[in-house]
């Protein structure tokens, strides 16, 4: 137990150190471009794919509290993370006790290089998981009434948080009421008059969601959302199951890929994409088998959302989930094979384990994997800022436009008034200077620019004419 306690502290530590020196991203500077930097009805009145309702607000929290920082925008996933991290360890501990699999259990599902990045982005995706591990930890003791009412809260907050949750968050809804029996359940003594019938379980459930859902439709602007709003993720499941396969064991190009290598690669990774459908549908079967409700949670709302999503894509070409949008499929997939594995004779603990390490060998705390051309902003601003400190005008400047959001937003903050107000017109123009992503390297080439300086992490270039 002490194991699994340290590791998660030195976790959350590391996550608070990332969130507080990390550069702001494309994504987490449009949020705050679109809805926390203008009026506050914009949350409720504009609609985006990059908005995500109830992580928005709680950014907007934040922010209006503690004044526009990295660290104070990020500070509401921070708390998510440190959810997620207690809901667990709960989990792994009702499952394996405070036996040798706790850390186990703990160091797979917490040290997921991928789900650590969104336990420090300001996002909805690692705030929807948080929620969704914490309804599923409480639905799996539905003995105790206040469980009840806890599943209900957290499943209905992941959906708020991020909409990308409402396959699994349903599922796992419709699997409870199930189980929840259909009348109130109280004890009576002989010689005791029966207790007033109370409301039933499954219905105190049902009303819980009911709440939330109305309250989330009358004040979140879902009813602005079109298809064309519909574009993140993968083309085709083969796609989208490798890459949710090497976002696990090829986050980076460390000593802990074990897929960086192309001939490993080549032959692991269809193995790991097949597991990754195939571990929860034999989980679904042992746990009907043997009359496990939680095991049935967890592998019904996987297997059950692997299908939503199929015929959501034959039925209206909705993409499959593509790195972040499947977040949530890694607690739930991790956690079928935990217990599968569990079953099955003591040596084989090291499948877990070495996966466990493999996660903690790609753990980096100076980038995130999907916005890695951002990793170097605020090097690249710094250099700027010393460049253009003998000039008492703006400096004329061209940014790749992947870049623009979170220049302009640290131009807003740190009130650069050597910076003029960049737009997504890109770089491709006559200026002072240049900064390019590796998409833009042609720029860099054909205007025979001389390089400043060049990110080690992101590869984006400060370039001047020559």
């Amino acid at each position: 137990m002490l194991v699994s306690v340290l590791l998660l502290g030195i976790l959350l530590a590391a996550n608070c150190y990332r969130a507080a020196t990390q550069s702001i991203t494309h994504d987490e500077a449009l949020t705050w471009q679109f809805y926390l930097a203008g009026p506050t009805e914009n949350i409720f009145n504009h609609y985006d794919p990059n908005h995500h309702f109830l992580a928005t607000l709680l950014f907007r929290l934040s922010t209006s509290l503690f004044g526009h920082s990295e660290l104070s925008l990020r500070l509401p996933v921070l708390l998510a993370g440190a959810l997620y991290f207690y809901s667990a360890f709960r989990l792994s501990r009702r499952q394996f006790g405070e036996t040798l699999w706790l850390p186990v259990s703990v160091g797979l599902l917490c040290a997921h290089p991928l789900m650590l990045d969104f336990f420090v982005a300001a996002r909805g995706y690692g705030l929807a998981t948080a929620f969704l591990l914490w309804a599923l930890s409480h639905a799996c003791d539905l003995e105790n009434p206040r469980s009840v009412i806890k599943a209900a809260a957290g499943l209905s907050l992941a959906v708020a948080a991020n909409l990308t949750l409402l396959y699994p968050a349903a599922i796992m809804a419709g699997l409870v009421f199930y189980h929840l029996p259909r009348a109130p359940q109280q004890p009576v003594k002989k010689k005791q008059k029966r207790a007033p019938a109370g409301i039933a379980p499954r219905w105190r459930f049902a009303a819980v969601i009911a709440a939330f859902a109305a309250l989330y439709l009358l004040t979140a602007p879902v009813h602005l959302i079109g298809r064309e709003h519909l574009y993140a993720g993968a083309d085709s499941l083969t796609t989208s199951l490798r890459g949710l396969a090497g976002l696990s064991f090829a986050y980076n190009d460390g000593p802990g890929s074990m897929l960086a290598a192309g001939g490993i690669r080549a032959m692991l990774l269809p193995v790991l994409a097949f597991l990754l459908p195939a571990v929860p549908a034999a989980a679904l079967y042992f746990a009907a088998k043997l009359h496990d409700s939680c095991l049935l949670l967890v592998a019904g709302s996987a297997a059950g959302s692997g299908l939503l999503l199929i015929l959501s894509h034959l039925l209206t070409g909705m993409p499959y989930p593509g790195d972040r949008t499947g977040l949530y499929f890694y607690p739930l997939t991790t956690l079928c094979f935990l217990i599968l594995v569990h079953r099955l004779p003591k040596p084989f603990i090291a499948l877990p384990a070495l996966a466990g390490l493999i996660f903690l060998l790609q753990w980096n705390t100076s980038s995130f994997r999907v916005w890695r051309y951002d990793a170097d902003n605020k090097i690249i601003l710094s250099r700027l800022e010393q460049l253009a400190a003998s000039s008492n005008l703006p400096i004329s400047l061209g940014v790749s436009w992947l870049l623009e959001p979170a220049f302009n937003y640290y131009r807003y903050v740190n009130n650069y008034a050597w910076m003029p107000p960049l737009t997504r017109a890109g770089a491709d123009g006559d200026y002072q200077f240049y900064v390019l992503t590796r998409n833009d390297y042609e720029v860099l080439e054909r205007r025979k620019l001389r390089v400043l300086y060049r990110g080690e992490i992101s590869g984006v270039v400060l370039a001047a004419p020559p």
